[in-house]
Order: structure tokens, then C-alpha cells, then sequence
């Protein structure tokens, strides 16, 4: 990591010295002048305007590569109850994209889904959520393994339902 040290290689990233080291903190810069910064989320949302004395204080240069792995955190979908999964730091929109277990997932889409406009089903180890809208259309969630801190883990990807997930510690 260096500091505000600009790159003439691909597009220059940037993250708040005091924030969590994830892509979802990540800022992408669009210009620089004397008076102020142009920068927007890495992953997409507005433009914002900083003081550019306050952007070169208080932010630092980063590769986007190494803000990529796995991690342990604690979430929430539409400020419900926490649960605990895993991150890669990616956002769909902003929102977190939560990988877990069998049994979290499980519990959560029990709960979640309310067995009339949502109903969730298990096929074996594959997790489907159907939409009553679009009934041919079911999400089919199904195991993929990682590794955080040297223990694999078989976990399933809620980020591809599409709801606001929150991490909670961000």
C-alpha cells in the first residue's frame, strides 16, 4: 500500500486509511484537481466530490486484486437478524454477497421466506428459493468450497438472490 502515490496502470483505487480493507470500501478515481477529488464506489453508486487535501490525507492508493479474500463476518438482510458467513468483500449494488453453511443457509431462507411469495426448498445438498411471481424461474443455490484461515469451508452464495445484505462490521 502506498500513499496517494498514482499509477499511470489501469484504474488508480483508493480506500479510506481507517476503513475495512474490502472491495465494497473501495474507490475508483475518476479526476483530480487542486480543489477536490472525483471518485466513485469501485463496484458502482455516485460520483462524490472530496477536498482534495482531505483525499490526500486521509486515503491510500491500493491494488482492488489484494482486497480480494475470503473472511469471516457477521450480516443481516433487511436489518433482520444477524448471521454468520464469509466474504470476499464483493457487493452486488453495495449490498454484501454473504457465502454459508448448509446450516445457516438453511435456517435464514426458512425464515426469510414466507412459503407464499417465497418458498424454499432443498434437493439433497441444493438450496431453491422460488419467487411465486416467476415460478419457472427458481434461484438454485448450490455448494462451492473456500478457505479462511487455512479451514475449508463448503458454503453456499446468498449473494445471488439479489436482497440487501448488511455486514454488520462495516
Amino acid at each position: 500500500m502506498t500513499q496517494n502515490k498514482l499509477t499511470t496502470e489501469g484504474p488508480e483505487t483508493f480506500i479510506h486509511a481507517k476503513c475495512h480493507r474490502t472491495p465494497a470500501a473501495a474507490l475508483r478515481l475518476i479526476k483530480r484537481t487542486d480543489e477536490h477529488v472525483v471518485a466513485a464506489p469501485y463496484h458502482g453508486g455516485f460520483e462524490m466530490r472530496i477536498p482534495t487535501a482531505v483525499f490526500n490525507k486521509e486515503y491510500v492508493q491500493v491494488d482492488i486484486e489484494d482486497l480480494y479474500h475470503f473472511r469471516k463476518g457477521r450480516f443481516s438482510v433487511e436489518g433482520g437478524e444477524d448471521f454468520d458467513g464469509f466474504t470476499d468483500g464483493r457487493v452486488w449494488n453495495g449490498w454484501a454477497c454473504p457465502l454459508v453453511t448448509l446450516e445457516v443457509a438453511s435456517k435464514m431462507l426458512e425464515t426469510c421466506c414466507d412459503g407464499d411469495t417465497l418458498i424454499f426448498s432443498r434437493d439433497g445438498d441444493v438450496l431453491i428459493v422460488t419467487d411465486s411471481c416467476y415460478p419457472d424461474e427458481p434461484y438454485r443455490l448450490e455448494a462451492s468450497g473456500i478457505e479462511v484461515d487455512g479451514e475449508k469451508h463448503a458454503v453456499y452464495d446468498l449473494g445471488q438472490l439479489g436482497w440487501c445484505f448488511t455486514e454488520e462490521d462495516c
